[in-house]
């Protein structure tokens, strides 16, 4: 990784760990923490986006093979 990538990395995982404390902390009276759990998401989908070239979590989980493409499906039992 170079200096340059790995210095984007730590800037989006430092805004990512401010959006993510004002979520958690923010103030209820406005529904200021509501814009901070939407700007944390989209700077999580940032980060996938750099570090693994796609943001989709299901594609990543078939990728990993954490997730099967196709369910298989269950026969009943005959009585």
């Amino acid at each position: 990784m170079k200096r340059s990538e790995a210095n984007y990395v730590y800037k989006l995982l430092r805004q990512w760990t401010r959006a993510e404390i004002m979520a958690r902390l923010g103030r209820f009276d406005n529904l200021e923490f509501a814009d901070y759990f939407v700007k944390k998401i989209e700077i999580e989908d940032k980060l996938r986006k750099f570090m693994f070239g796609t943001s989709n979590l299901v594609e990543l989980g078939i990728k990993w093979g954490l997730i099967k493409e196709k369910r298989t499906r269950r026969k009943k039992k005959q009585k």
